[in-house]
């Protein structure tokens, strides 16, 4: 009875430690959580198990109006040469809310770990919401997140070497969220992907005569030739559930099973039946390391999203 009882306050623990915790995603082997109770980001990990916390910037409380509105990314800056907790950037973001406000923006703090210190204040003016169900997409070196509009909605970019925040226009035919996707095309261009009836439309942001850059359709991926299903299913019921930037491979649900296309190739894997409806792709760089403890609370942050 009394290890009944122990086991069950650990498990109500857990849960509420859980609660206090935001999985915002994760890049270069690294995952990125906010916690709300703390508010501090934590940069872990997994393979290691090694960790380091940062206090939010100020101007971030929980009673804060704009906390709620919040997303975030990181990236190590050498992951190819050296361990990723010794040098890596995070970008938090927060923004008003869209309806009530006439002129509503988006707001940015950079942190430099070599620095160790958060950036001031960085904003620019939206037209919709951020996409809390799309991860930031890395192109080049600026992060890019997809605006939540139907028909005003937007991109939103966070230039890494100038240090800005700016907002930029998605295809004409991008009008939903769950049917849109940030791509990185060859050559570190922008892409963006439309999944439209039973195909995918990739589009690409290219240099134009007059100086400036126009979104050019490159290639329309009919589904019905890739994946077989029953002639029952709801074709419109198909969404775009997530996106590798490293392998250029988008994940598509349909009748409730995931699909791994590789955009590239056309190579097609079924992943798992589920509905899960975000899926972050992490890639460590070590081929070794101590392994993620079961008790370890970023792990089961990690295991559920």
């Amino acid at each position: 009875m009394g290890k009944g009882k122990g086991k069950w306050k650990q498990q109500q623990q857990l849960q509420l430690q859980l609660a206090e915790l935001r999985f915002l995603g994760c890049r270069h082997g690294l995952v990125l959580i906010l916690n709300s109770t703390r508010l501090e980001i934590t940069v872990w990990d997994p393979v290691t198990g090694d960790k380091r916390c940062v206090a939010l910037p100020r101007g971030f409380n929980r009673e804060h109006p704009r906390f709620a509105f919040l997303c975030g990314a990181l990236l190590c800056d050498d992951h190819a040469g050296r361990a990723p907790l010794e040098s890596f950037k995070v970008v938090l973001l927060r923004t008003d809310d869209v309806l009530p406000n006439a002129d509503p923006h988006a707001f940015a703090f950079l942190y430099e770990s070599k620095a160790d210190v958060w950036s001031n204040i960085i904003s620019t003016s939206i037209r919709a919401p951020l996409s809390f169900a799309k991860p930031s997409i890395l192109v080049g070196n600026s992060l890019y997140w997809l605006l939540l509009g139907y028909g005003n909605g937007g991109i939103l970019k966070f230039d890494l070497d100038r240090k800005n925040l700016t907002a930029i226009d998605t295809p004409t035919d991008a009008r939903d969220a769950l049917r849109s996707q940030i791509l990185r095309m060859e050559d570190s261009r922008l892409g963006f992907a439309i999944l439209t009836d039973f195909s995918i439309q990739l589009w690409e942001k290219k240099p134009n005569s007059e100086g400036g850059a126009k979104w050019m359709l490159q290639k329309t991926i009919n589904l019905d030739k890739l994946i077989s299903l029953g002639p029952a299913f709801d074709r419109s019921w198909t969404l775009i559930q997530g996106y590798d930037e490293d392998g250029n491979t988008i994940f598509v649900k349909a009748d409730r099973q995931v699909f791994m296309i590789q955009l590239k190739s056309l190579e097609l894997k079924i992943i798992f039946e589920d509905d899960i409806i975000l899926y972050h792709p992490f890639t460590s760089f070590y081929t070794t390391g101590r392994g993620i403890g079961s008790g370890d609370i970023g792990a089961e942050i990690l295991n559920n999203t």
